[in-house]
């Protein structure tokens, strides 16, 4: 009769082989994800995480309109881009029957500019354009006028407030009959919220 007992492993050693036998395991689920997802043809593409590039405007500053404003109706609430184009083909179209083109041009725009800047531009309205004597002359001998178109350009401007928009615009005209088509003017302007239309300008400032 065989009275010898089992052979017992020693606790440590068992130990060392189920961490082993859990390292294996480990390893086998790591290499049957790695197969799988080298056979995974349909990844999506990769997400840029590049941030956007930062804005190149000076602080305070934001881009100009991209559009052109649709003209401003009589009578009618407009945006601050529409009261300006308005009042500068307003204020730039003159009529060679007028005593004084240029006032009456004012005139006709009263209700686009601020009652401020109407008293401050008082007898200097003539002055906004590079127009000699001479030329005022000639166009009242003829009885012309000229047509002024305005636009609006996307050059940097201030951000718009509630109750004021600034912009850079240019100012072309034409002369009738003689088909002249004067120099383009750079023009700065300034509207505020407020008049029949809902806004007015209350500043322009030509480049002479």
């Amino acid at each position: 009769m065989n009275t010898s007992q089992p052979l017992r492993t020693p606790p440590a050693m068992m130990t060392r082989r189920r961490i082993a036998a859990a390292l294996l395991a480990g390893g086998a689920v790591v290499a049957l994800a790695s197969c799988s997802a080298s056979d995974d043809t349909s990844t999506s593409p990769p997400t840029s995480t590049t941030p956007p590039a930062a804005s190149s405007l000076p602080p305070g500053m934001q881009p100009g309109p991209t559009d052109q404003p649709r003209p401003c109706p009589t009578g009618q609430l407009c945006t601050a881009d529409q009261v300006i184009v308005a009042a500068l083909e307003e204020v730039f179209s003159y009529r060679g029957t007028d005593p004084d083109p240029a006032a009456a041009a004012a005139d006709r725009a009263a209700d686009l500019l601020t009652p401020s800047y109407r008293a401050a531009a008082a007898g200097s309205w003539s002055m906004l354009a590079p127009i000699t004597g001479s030329q005022w002359a000639q166009w009242k001998a003829i009885r012309a006028t000229v047509e002024a178109s305005a636009r609006v350009l996307s050059d940097e401007h201030p951000p718009d407030t509630a109750a004021t928009a600034a912009r850079v615009a240019t100012v072309t005209q034409t002369v009738t009959p003689t088909g002249e088509q004067l120099a383009p003017m750079t023009v700065w302007v300034v509207a505020r919220a407020g008049g029949p239309t809902g806004w007015q300008l209350d500043t322009i400032t030509t480049q002479q």
